[in-house]
C-alpha cells in the first residue's frame, strides 16, 4: 500500500507463481475457519499459507489468527 492510499500490485512471471492469498474481494471473503476439504490455505490476516487437512479450528502459526482462506495460483490475463 502506498501512502496516498493507492495499492500497488506486482506481478510474478507466469513460470513462478506460488500458491498464496487472494486479492480479489470475492475470493477473499470467503474465509474459514473449519477447514472441511485438505488444501492449500492463507491467512486472512497475515498471508502465511499452510496445507491444512480437515480441522474444526486451525491457529496460524505466525500471528495466532484462526480464519483461513483458499489459496489462489493462476496468473493473470493478458
Amino acid at each position: 500500500m502506498e501512502t496516498n492510499g493507492e495499492i500497488n500490485v506486482l506481478f510474478f512471471k507466469d513460470e513462478d507463481v506460488i500458491p498464496g492469498l487472494p486479492i480479489w474481494p470475492e475470493f477473499y471473503e470467503k474465509k474459514l475457519v473449519k477447514i472441511t476439504k485438505a488444501g492449500s490455505y492463507a491467512c486472512t490476516h497475515c498471508g502465511k499459507t499452510e496445507v491444512i487437512q480437515v480441522v474444526e479450528r486451525k491457529e496460524c502459526a505466525k500471528c495466532k489468527n484462526d480464519k483461513w482462506v483458499e489459496t489462489l495460483n493462476c496468473t493473470r490475463t493478458k
